[in-house]
């Protein structure tokens, strides 16, 4: 069972990236598109980082396994940053 530094870390983490989504939907819709396609490439680094964290140490000890959950949620919200600064 993960902690609960864990747990509030991984809701924190869905609630940005479900704002970043919500809004980069918004603008596809309303038509903007985005200028590269590095942006995609973000979107999936940043939704994918925490459930890969979370499959590669599935058979750890709880210590690494929330080392790794703690490492990808911060490579996800460090990605959702630079989608926000990139625009």
């Amino acid at each position: 069972m993960p902690s609960r530094r864990v747990a509030q870390l991984e809701g924190l983490l869905t609630v940005v990236l479900v704002i970043t989504a919500a809004g980069g939907l918004g603008l596809l819709v309303g038509g903007a598109r985005p200028r590269e396609l590095l942006h995609f490439i973000y979107g999936a680094i940043a939704i994918g980082a925490v459930p890969v964290a979370d499959s590669l140490t599935r058979q750890a000890d709880p210590r690494p396994r929330a080392i790794a959950t703690l490492i990808g949620a911060l490579v996800s919200l460090v990605v959702i940053v630079r989608l926000f600064g990139t625009g």
